[in-house]
């Protein structure tokens, strides 16, 4: 068939890995901040009795467009912070590892959070390490329980009775001469 055409996971240059992760949490950032703010907009704001409802769109469009931007660089800033912290612990330790996100993540909370005080500095690194340590968890359980389902035979898989076996599903020939013909 010729050559397998080329899978990319990861983007090999971290200035390019680095501007790609602000981008997407500023997008992210940006989606979510103007989904949530439309739909307190909607929920909260009060328009006249017997009118059609077009001033709480309105106001809804207004408090979205009005406060995303600010939540889209606020989670942007956060991704920088987190992406340049996590990069830094895989070129001090030499390898790329969950390791190396949870602590970024401990120390970009952290760090964010010191204006408040030590101890809420503190209080808030514990608090993102753990998250981090959950996210990489379930994504470490959810591939190896893929890798082993993946690894059995199919046969093993449709053991179960009350399953139908796997149908040899063709898709009929189709003739496009048959259109014209009367």
């Amino acid at each position: 068939m010729g050559a397998e055409a080329p899978v990319y996971n990861e983007i090999p240059d971290k200035r390019y890995c680095f501007v790609d992760f602000v981008g997407c949490g500023f997008l992210l950032g940006g989606a979510c901040g103007s989904t949530f703010h439309l739909t307190r907009g909607l929920c909260r704001h009060s328009s006249p009795p017997g009118s059609d409802g077009g001033g709480r769109l309105a106001g809804a469009a207004h408090a979205a467009r009005a406060n995303a931007p600010r939540i889209a660089g606020w989670l942007g800033a956060r991704s920088a912070l987190f992406c340049a912290l996590e990069m830094s612990m895989a070129h001090v330790r030499g390898k790329d590892d969950r390791w190396n996100a949870i602590t970024a993540s401990a120390g970009a909370v952290g760090l964010l959070d010191v204006r408040r005080g030590g101890r809420a500095a503190a209080v808030s690194a514990l608090f993102g390490a753990v998250i981090a340590a959950a996210i990489h968890g379930a994504d470490w359980v959810v591939g190896e329980w893929d890798s082993r389902f993946a690894s059995e035979p199919v046969s093993t898989r449709m053991n179960n009775a009350r399953l139908l076996p796997p149908q040899d599903v063709r898709t009929p020939s189709w003739d496009p001469s048959a259109l014209y013909r009367a």
